[in-house]
């Protein structure tokens, strides 16, 4: 009676030892790792939605790199201080400015965000003189992430024809070069 239960026993013991682990998949790893780099910069790019709409400059400045591009701005801005002053600016003369995230695309080091964008115009901005009208207008943010998660550089969609004919301004003059 024990030859029976026990010859059962250590055949299944004997079996589960013989087996080996699957061999590693390179290709499986890479997409795994990439999902993960995309989810990490997905919620680099709305945490920095987050902290401009609080106003948290100094802590949205932490998400990029020291040499970070602003592609979007006018003129470009090169550098975390550069960009935070430019965004700084732009709700000086924006008090309410908001962002909404309406969708989020990533792989790998690639976001692409697509939001809201609205405030009103209290204080005057690039030239133009404030006139207390308000813009509401769709955005996709484009950016690009170091491996640390850090946003390197930043591109702009936007439709400024829409937003200074809602705030009943011309657009300012683009700078020299």
């Amino acid at each position: 009676m024990k030859i029976r239960i026990l010859l059962p026993a250590l055949t299944f013991f004997a079996f589960a030892a013989c087996q080996q682990a699957p061999a590693p998949d390179p290709a499986a790893d890479a997409l795994k790792k990439s999902a993960e780099t995309a989810a990490r910069n997905k919620a680099s790019v709305l945490k920095a939605y987050e902290l401009v709409n609080a106003r948290k400059f100094d802590e949205f400045a932490q998400l990029v790199t020291e040499d970070h591009v602003d592609h979007a701005a006018m003129p470009e801005a090169r550098g975390r201080e550069a960009l935070k002053k430019n965004i700084m600016d732009f709700v000086s003369a924006f008090p309410d400015f908001k962002i909404e995230s309406r969708q989020m695309l990533a792989e790998g080091d690639w976001v692409m965000g697509w939001v809201n964008i609205s405030g009103t115009f209290q204080n005057d901005f690039m030239g133009m003189k404030a006139n207390g009208k308000s813009f509401k207008i769709s955005d996709v943010d484009i950016l690009k992430f170091n491996a640390d998660g850090l946003a390197l550089e930043h591109w702009v969609v936007q439709d400024y024809c829409a937003m200074f004919s809602q705030l009943g301004v011309a657009p300012p003059a683009a700078p020299a070069n």
